[in-house]
């Protein structure tokens, strides 16, 4: 009687150890985008926009797509169950300053995963901000150094200093504006 009462709380252990695997591995988990997009000075409405859930592959999944309204906003909200190590891109697709050329143009928002919350209804709500369609951006991104005050009080050591304070001793001689 024993060995059977044992099979019995071992096979119930193994069934709920399965069901919490099962559980937390198919998480769903849900991400809101909101924002208004503008050509020029205008209202972008009808614009194409699609969120992916994009995993360590580079493979996407769609989680939703909508259109801009009238005033050029769009609210969307993405649900996925795929694991979890995905992050959130969204897409916008549009012809605005680009009318001569065939296609669309596409610009991509990675966005971040800390919007990403696990339920369906999420707890944040990723604010795009208002986006001007005009815009273009580069693919070559120009990597500028920080100085800090500590690598600026390093470099005043150095005998050598070529910078616009070391050849003006006042601010106001400087033809360059700060």
């Amino acid at each position: 009687m024993t060995n059977k009462r044992c099979m019995v709380h071992l096979s119930l252990i193994a069934v709920f150890l399965l069901f919490l695997h099962v559980h937390t591995t198919d998480a769903e988990k849900s991400i809101a985008v909101k924002g208004t997009l503008k050509c020029g000075g205008y209202p972008a409405g009808q614009i194409l926009v699609r969120l992916w859930a994009v995993d360590e592959d580079g493979r996407g999944q769609l989680l939703e797509q909508t259109h801009s309204d009238d005033a050029g906003q769009f609210h969307m909200v993405g649900r996925s169950k795929s694991g979890n190590n995905w992050r959130p891109v969204l897409n916008v697709y549009h012809d605005c300053d680009d009318a001569k050329n065939p296609g669309r143009r596409k610009l991509n928002f990675l966005l971040p995963k800390k919007y990403v919350t696990e339920g369906k209804t999420p707890a944040n709500i990723f604010d795009l901000g208002t986006w001007n369609l005009e815009t273009s951006i580069t693919e070559d991104e120009e990597r500028v150094d920080l100085i800090t005050r500590r690598r600026r009080r390093d470099q005043r050591k150095s005998p050598e200093r070529n910078n616009t304070l070391d050849r003006y001793e006042n601010p106001d001689e400087r033809v360059d504006p700060w």
